[in-house]
């Protein structure tokens, strides 16, 4: 046999298991979609599981060293190997979505089952939910406080986010019984799967892709505002310094009612506050400052009472300032009113994080973590409808928000910016950069 007959033959067999590897992944991706998302669903989370992991194979093999060093570092910290089975299947689509009839913090998912017995001990040993009742369709698991509730059968499986704890009862009948969910050729899931992104939120008003990348995060979408909002002009912002770990600004007025909100014996009327707003705003973390704080400790007195024992100490906290263009006089009147802010600070049942500071010029009101913050004006004209910009080293230099600090050392910067199309619509690019360009940013991060 020559080796022209033998590189023909192995190229059919290979061109024959692409096509059959090729076909595998259309069904996945065609069974995807079929009966796990309600037809009342409003906005749509799509993460690609498939093409997510065929991105990161193509960047394993152009980078074997990486990962295999990563790899075997992963195999050295494992002491012992879990062995718990899942008892579900991962499709090429998982699909997280809200409904219009149900609160829009309560979110849901169908992921398919392979064996039921395997699931219910992954709930139960991996995340430590329990079994609170079961009927003809469903086995009905959640956890202590009935926010996170997994209702299971032999074919699938509705995991709900619950915050609020609405009754979802009608929802998981209509999914188990396949009764109410999305048909092929609808709208909705026509837009879907036009959607070529690793990421894709997808609703009425708005779709937003998030690529990943060698490097980078790549974000790009369409937002469609409603007529309650409008875009002042001219476009303002102030001119930022280069030290800043985080930079934003927004100009968006909104002319709708926003009601009242009640915090602790506070009741802020949002209307007074936002009549007074130009719909200009700016923000900026640059560093740290120092405010006192008071710990509590406990000692007993001389009768064997537990007495609390006050202690003000100093604590670095993120220098972190607002700026409102606003008819300041007015707006910071009511502020004081109101008791959000008492002698220039704001009421920290509002906001017990850190503490507030608040202040007026003649046209903004200010608001800052220092006393004696400095602000520029909030004049210059700005590029963007919407400007965010963060500078990981600058975080991680600057050791702010600790709580977030995982794997910053990864990070480069972060820039979205919203520009405006046409009169409703903003157009939304960003980009999450990171210092590795030839890795994967899924598996840096994972790292």
């Amino acid at each position: 046999m020559n080796i022209k007959k033998i590189i023909i033959r192995a190229a059919i067999c290979i061109s024959v298991l692409l096509l059959i590897f090729i076909g595998i992944l259309k069904y996945r991706d065609y069974m995807s979609y079929k009966n796990v998302i309600h037809k009342e669903a409003s906005t749509i989370i799509k993460l690609s599981v498939d093409k997510t992991a065929k991105s990161i194979v193509f960047n394993a093999l152009k980078n074997p060293s990486y990962y295999y060093d990563n790899n075997t570092k992963n195999k050295d910290s494992i002491k012992v190997k879990d062995s718990l089975k899942t008892g579900f299947s991962l499709p090429s689509n998982i699909f997280i979505y809200t409904l219009k009839s149900k609160p829009s913090t309560t979110w849901f998912s169908v992921i398919k089952i392979k064996d039921s017995s395997d699931f219910s001990q992954y709930l139960s040993k991996k995340y430590a939910l329990k079994p609170i009742s079961k009927n003809n369709n469903y086995t009905l698991y959640s956890n202590n406080k009935n926010t996170l509730t997994v209702a299971y059968n032999t074919e699938k499986s509705i995991l709900i986010f619950n915050p609020s704890q609405a009754n979802v009862d009608d929802v998981l009948l209509e999914i188990f019984t396949n009764k109410n969910t999305l048909i092929p050729n609808t709208e909705t899931l026509d837009k879907l799967k036009k959607q070529d992104a690793h990421v894709s939120i997808v609703s009425p008003n708005k779709i937003i892709n998030l690529m990943v990348k060698n490097g980078n995060l790549d974000i790009h979408g369409q937002l469609q505002l409603s007529n309650q909002f409008e875009i002042p002009k001219p476009l303002k912002s102030v001119n930022y310094s280069k030290n800043n770990s985080l930079q934003a600004y927004l100009n968006l007025k909104y002319k709708g009612n926003l009601g009242t909100v009640t915090i602790d014996t506070t009741t802020i009327h949002l209307d007074s506050i936002n009549y007074n707003l130009n719909g200009h705003y700016s923000l900026f973390v640059d560093g740290k400052t120092q405010q006192e704080d008071t710990i509590v400790t406990y000692d007993y007195n001389d009768d064997f009472e537990k007495v609390p024992i006050k202690t003000l100490v100093n604590k670095d906290v993120p220098n972190i300032n607002l700026q409102l263009d606003a008819n300041a006089s007015k707006l910071f009147q009511y502020l004081n009113n109101s008791n959000i802010v008492n002698q220039k600070t704001v009421n920290s049942k509002i906001f017990p994080l850190y503490q507030l500071h608040a202040d007026t010029t003649n046209q903004d009101v200010l608001i800052s973590t220092q006393k004696q913050a400095n602000f520029s004006k909030l004049n210059t004209t700005a590029e963007h409808v919407f400007s965010l910009q963060v500078d990981f080293n600058q975080v991680k230099n600057q050791q702010l928000f600790t709580f977030f600090n995982f794997n910053l050392e990864q990070l480069n910067t972060l820039n979205i910016t919203a520009n405006q199309e046409d009169q409703n619509t903003l157009s939304i690019k960003g980009k999450l950069s990171s210092k590795n360009k030839k890795i994967n940013l899924l598996m840096q991060l994972k790292n």
